[in-house]
């Protein structure tokens, strides 16, 4: 895997390429990373753009969808442990 950020404008966006070495990805995925204040919280949204509809769902058939969530709710568990 790999990308490069073609934009960083803290506090609040990041947008960067993303490539798969594996075959089921093809293409390149732009992903942009919102974060905006909403009161004591911060929420944070990601954004992936796929090159076509058979690089999106290659990457759904793949368990990119509940591997991503487990990793942002490991995430949660440790920014709470940071309060």
């Amino acid at each position: 895997m790999n990308g490069v950020f073609a934009e960083v404008s803290p506090p609040d966006r990041l947008v960067h390429s993303q490539k798969f070495d594996q075959a089921w990805t093809p293409g390149e995925n732009q992903v942009t990373t919102t974060l905006e204040e909403r009161g004591s919280q911060t929420i944070m949204t990601i954004t992936t753009l796929f090159p076509s509809t058979e690089s999106r769902d290659g990457m759904l058939q793949h368990g990119m969808a509940e591997g991503a969530a487990q990793g942002y709710d490991r995430l949660e568990a440790v920014l709470k442990t940071l309060r």
